[in-house]
């Protein structure tokens, strides 16, 4: 699959037309243009083809940021979604019962009045 990304950016990067005024990111060179557009379709397609050979492995990209790209498996990563789901649950327990509360402390001044 990554050799059909490489072939895929040679073939697009050596039929790419470049516009009439060749931008200054090509360093107005149509031959730089030209590496440009086919690396960044290279590119495009290996990120592509590394999600789908991780997803076929049960994994994903699971950290994007400034320090990389880090892929972890998927039901690790749910595994520590559950841990958090368990505090999640205990705080909606919590505030069902200060509503509760609520509710009742609400009844008893309503019945005073």
């Amino acid at each position: 699959m990554v050799a059909m990304a490489i072939a895929f950016g040679i073939v697009v990067a050596m039929t790419a037309s470049p516009p009439a005024d060749v931008p200054a990111v090509a360093l107005r060179a149509t031959v730089v243009y030209r590496v440009e557009v086919g690396a960044a379709v290279f590119f495009g397609l290996y990120v592509a083809t590394m999600a789908f050979a991780l997803a076929l492995q049960n994994r994903g990209f699971t950290e994007i940021g400034s320090s990389g790209i880090r892929a972890q498996r998927l039901a690790a990563a749910s595994g520590e979604d559950s841990v958090s789901e368990d505090v999640s649950m205990e705080l909606i327990a919590e505030v069902m019962d200060e509503v509760r509360e609520l509710r009742a402390w609400r009844e008893e001044s309503e019945h005073v009045d």
